[in-house]
C-alpha cells in the first residue's frame, strides 16, 4: 500500500480482513475501492466511517459489480426505458455454480451478507424507488454441506 509508483488500492479479500485493510490504505492516501462490505460487523463499519475525515472518505468506493455485468444492465436498462412494461414485482435468484473451498467458510460473510448484498444493490438500481419489502430465502441441495 505504501508503494510510491501505486496509485490505488484494490481490496479484494475476504469480508473480514476488509475494515483493518482499509484503515491501511487512508494511512496511505490513495484512492481506494473496496470490495463490499466495507466491515462485517455493522458496528465496525460505522466506527470506521466516523474516525476517517472527509478527504480520505471522498476517495473510498465500496464496489458492487452486479450491476454492471451485461445481463443485468440490459434489465435494468429495459424497464427504466419501459420497454418491460410496469414494474410489480421483482424476483431476483442466485446461485453459486460451486461450492466455497472449506477455508474460505469460516471467513465469509456467510451467502446473504457476502452474496445476497449484491442482489439488494441491484434491485434497488433497478426499481430507483423505495422498496416496500424484502423476502430471503434459503436452500442448500447439495450433499457437499449436509455431509460436513
Amino acid at each position: 500500500m505504501n508503494d510510491p509508483s501505486a496509485e490505488a488500492i484494490i481490496i479484494a479479500t475476504s469480508s473480514d480482513t476488509h475494515i483493518e485493510l482499509l484503515y491501511e490504505a487512508v494511512k496511505a492516501k490513495k484512492p481506494v475501492l473496496c470490495e463490499k462490505p466495507l466491515s462485517a460487523n455493522y458496528q465496525e463499519g460505522i466506527k470506521f466511517i466516523c474516525t476517517i475525515d472527509d478527504d480520505a472518505a471522498k476517495k473510498i468506493c465500496v464496489g458492487f459489480n452486479r450491476r454492471f455485468d451485461r445481463g443485468h444492465a440490459s434489465v435494468c436498462n429495459g424497464v427504466h426505458a419501459g420497454h418491460i412494461g410496469r414494474l410489480e414485482q421483482l424476483t431476483i435468484t442466485s446461485r453459486d455454480p460451486y461450492p466455497p473451498p472449506l477455508e474460505y467458510i469460516p471467513r465469509s460473510g456467510g451467502l446473504f451478507r457476502d452474496m445476497m448484498i449484491h442482489d439488494f444493490d441491484m434491485a434497488r438500481s433497478i426499481i430507483q424507488q423505495p422498496i416496500i419489502s424484502v423476502t430471503a430465502h434459503y436452500l442448500c441441495h447439495s450433499p457437499w454441506f449436509v455431509d460436513r
